[in-house]
């Protein structure tokens, strides 16, 4: 993947890198920015249409992927 279609987030203290850090403190996650669909980058919200989370689906998904299935 070029370095310019992905970055790095640390999902603990939001360090956002564009190489990956093997030192980093806590574990660091990468996000592939230019294959994201228009659903992954909205957030979680109920069938409804209420939103559940401030943060986008990708986030979510990543960090807590349990919850993410939860959600319409």
């Amino acid at each position: 993947m070029n370095s310019s279609d992905v970055f790095y987030l640390c999902p603990t203290c939001f360090a956002a890198l564009t190489q990956h850090e093997d030192n980093h403190a806590h574990r660091m996650i990468a996000v592939p920015i230019l294959n994201l669909p228009l659903d992954q980058r909205r957030p979680l919200s109920d069938a409804q249409g209420h939103l559940l989370t401030q943060a986008p689906r990708w986030f979510v998904t990543l960090t807590f992927p349990l919850h993410a299935g939860r959600a319409g």
